[in-house]
């Protein structure tokens, strides 16, 4: 029996995250997966900057190599809408700004940027960093068949895949990161909530069509013709994916590689062009989460704890974001500095940021209906027609008689579309409202308030009764804030000639308190008694306007003034971050109340965290606030 600490099952950007993320914090884990090497398939491939963010703190290297490999800002500008990709242009949204100044500012919120970087590049670039680490263990073509939770630990049987063989690995904590159908997720009688929408065929084959696309370049093509309706994905080079939906009781074997042939020369325009077809497969769109995030030492993460529509590109990002919440707490329990009920917030934190982005995927979704509607071809339609032909009472029809039904639903729902591409004043008042109805989708592709945004209520944080600062309904526009729960704003510092970001000063071993230079010492005799009751450290961090004393241990300069403008606390205030960078608390100044509000909060995170009972610890009465050295003369009084 092999033991590890953390045992990983999957492979994928979030299992393989996860490992990473463990090792950076000192963990030691096992990570299996099934297969014998990464996906070929393109899939996922949108990457927000909040992911990127996680990567870089993993390791600079990795996040640099996944950007520098990506394709560039103007190889991804667009989101177009068209009859065929050579045909007639009818509308399209910008997937990266035009105005330059707009995407300066974009890009001065993160110390990185969101990337179009398909997973068949992603995966085996995560594999190698997996496969280089000394705290990682990654064996492929190995899978979970089943396990025990003993209490104190699991116990999981690993089939390697050529061999047959069984292993037993003991690991204090399994983590599921096994996808979209998870066996622990089932074995764990877990289940996930909510509406399938749509089934997909996706064609991934290899072409080059860049005379069809320089003038307008971009990462999606919505294809609306007579013949077919569906979505060309650009996964960078040659390697392209059409996505269409289809009806069951069909199913992917009713799509052969000729069919599939032909009808991507419907949807390219032409037969005067080279494709090889690499795979046809077929996933289900749904909008689900599981009831549970935990049981008992088994976690869940990615996938198998949700699954968004793509309409946003939520899902391997929610994912990624997801263990980089629990990686940190699952040190603090395995190191001793803090109790398992810590690992309950991961629930708490995590489950309700899913549950905005699976609505809100789902609101992107159907607010393409806006479009889809002007030629008869809603969403809504499509998932109403889908359940009716696989009712109960359908089914008492022949499968082969539904398939022609199916069939022949789709042929009638496209013939509207034609319109499109016609000639005359009908035709041009329906591509008029075509167009229109596009300009309405910019949530679905500029959600930076929604990637960087988010924040935690109910978990390791102390709430402000004040309300969120955020622009609009905080999915389009992202303001930078430092309210308790959000992830600290970036800014650039300097110290001792380097340059960093805010973000680089979230540690895993501790809590990081910023303060102004100028407020010092003050917030140092506040935490310096405090210093070893959390299972955390509290390490105090100091910046300034100054660049001359920012050579001093754990003092920095604020480069540009950003952080001044984005702390959202006076210069006598300050910001608590926990080892994930986000928010724990804060206080606007420093006053006769401010330093007994830092204790008094203090006591309260080590509630949640320590496993010394240190919630137990009064510190309502003046004499433990004179004994502690904290309260100056007024305030005795």
């Amino acid at each position: 029996m092999l033991e590890t600490p953390v045992l990983v099952v999957g492979g994928g950007p979030v299992g393989a995250s996860m490992s990473l993320l463990l090792a950076r914090h000192g963990i030691n884990c096992i990570n299996v997966d099934k297969r014998l090497s990464p996906t070929l398939h393109p899939s996922g491939h949108v990457i927000n900057a909040r992911t990127m963010e996680v990567w870089r703190e993993i390791d600079t290297a990795l996040a640099d190599e996944v950007l520098t490999t990506s394709p560039e800002l103007d190889d991804i500008r667009y989101i177009n809408w068209c009859t065929r990709l050579n045909g007639r242009h009818l509308g399209h949204c910008h997937a990266v700004p035009e105005d330059q100044v707009i995407l300066d500012n974009l890009q001065k919120l993160s110390p990185v940027r969101g990337v179009h970087f398909p997973q068949h590049r992603l995966e085996p670039l995560l594999w190698r960093y997996c496969e280089a680490s000394e705290r990682v263990n990654f064996q492929a073509a190995h899978r979970c068949v089943g396990f025990e939770d003993r209490g104190d630990c699991v116990v999981s049987n690993i089939e390697n895949i050529k061999s047959g063989k069984i292993t037993q690995i003991m690991s204090r904590y399994l983590l599921a990161a096994d996808g979209a159908g998870s066996r622990i997720r089932k074995q764990l009688g877990i289940r996930l909530s909510g509406p399938v929408l749509r089934h997909i065929v996706s064609i991934h084959f290899k072409a080059n069509l860049d005379r069809f696309t320089q003038r307008r370049k971009g990462i999606l093509h919505w294809i609306f013709n007579e013949e077919v309706f569906g979505t060309l994905v650009h996964h960078m080079e040659d390697d392209w994916v059409f996505m269409f939906p289809y009806l069951p009781p069909q199913s992917i074997d009713d799509f052969s590689h000729n069919y599939c042939r032909e009808l991507l020369y419907k949807a390219i325009g032409t037969r005067a062009v080279d494709i090889a077809i690499q795979r046809v497969g077929g996933w289900v769109m749904t909008a689900q989460v599981a009831e549970r995030y935990r049981k008992g030492n088994v976690f869940l993460v990615g996938d198998s704890a949700h699954r968004f529509p793509p309409t946003g590109g939520f899902g391997t990002n929610s994912g990624v974001q997801e263990a980089h919440n629990l990686a940190w707490k699952l040190r603090a329990v395995i190191n001793g500095h803090a109790d398992q009920a810590l690992l309950d917030t991961y629930e708490s934190e995590r489950r309700p940021i899913a549950l905005f982005n699976t609505n809100q995927s789902s609101h992107n979704y159907f607010q393409l209906d806006k479009v889809n509607s002007v030629v008869g071809l809603q969403n809504k339609r499509g998932h109403l027609i889908q359940k009716m032909l696989n009712a109960n009472i359908a089914k008492m029809v022949p499968v082969n008689t539904r398939k022609n039904i199916a069939t022949t639903i789709m042929k009638a729902a496209l013939k509207p579309v034609a319109l499109l591409d016609m000639k005359g004043p009908v035709a041009n008042t329906v591509r008029l409202k075509f167009a229109n109805a596009i300009a309405e989708q910019k949530d679905h592709f500029h959600a930076r308030g929604q990637e960087m945004g988010f924040h935690y209520s109910d978990g390791v944080v102390i709430p402000e009764n004040t309300k969120k600062p955020q622009i609009g309904q905080g999915i389009h526009d992202y303001l930078p804030t430092t309210w308790p729960g959000c992830r600290l704003p970036h800014a650039w510092l300097r110290h001792s000639g380097t340059t960093y970001s805010t973000l680089d000063l979230a540690q895993p071993d501790s809590f990081v308190l910023i303060v102004d230079l100028k407020f010092k010492y003050q917030w140092l005799m506040a935490i310096k008694p405090l210093k070893t009751q959390l299972g955390f450290a509290v390490r105090l961090v100091a910046i300034t306007d100054d660049e001359i004393q920012a050579d001093s241990k754990d003092t920095y300069y604020d480069v540009d003034g950003s952080w001044s403008k984005c702390r959202e606390v006076s210069t006598s205030g300050a910001v608590l971050v926990r080892p994930d960078g986000h928010v724990a608390w804060r206080t606007k100044k420093l006053s006769s109340h401010s330093q007994l509000e830092f204790i008094d909060s203090y006591y309260k995170l080590a509630s949640k965290l320590a496993s010394r009972g240190l919630a137990s610890e009064s510190i309502s009465s003046s004499k433990n606030l004179i004994d502690l050295g904290l309260i100056n003369g007024e305030c005795k009084k």
